[in-house]
């Protein structure tokens, strides 16, 4: 029996999909933001464009639901 290509592409989707939302999701470390603009701007970071990359990142967290865990 052969499957409908649509149908499982369909079907990896929506199981990626349900994945996704069974993990909770952590906002990055400061350590991990500066890496990351590290890594994409190939250059450091200067300690004066620390705060507007941190709240930069914090946007994009927030904009995506992403925020610490209140206990």
């Amino acid at each position: 029996m052969t499957t409908c290509p649509t149908c499982e592409a369909l079907a990896r989707t929506v199981m990626l999909d349900q994945t996704s939302h069974d993990t909770q999701r952590k906002p990055l470390t400061n350590g991990e933001i500066y890496t990351a603009y590290v890594e994409a701007a190939n250059q450091t970071l200067r300690p004066q464009d620390e705060r507007i990359a941190f709240a930069f990142a914090r946007a994009i967290e927030a904009a995506h639901g992403i925020k610490e865990k209140n206990i």
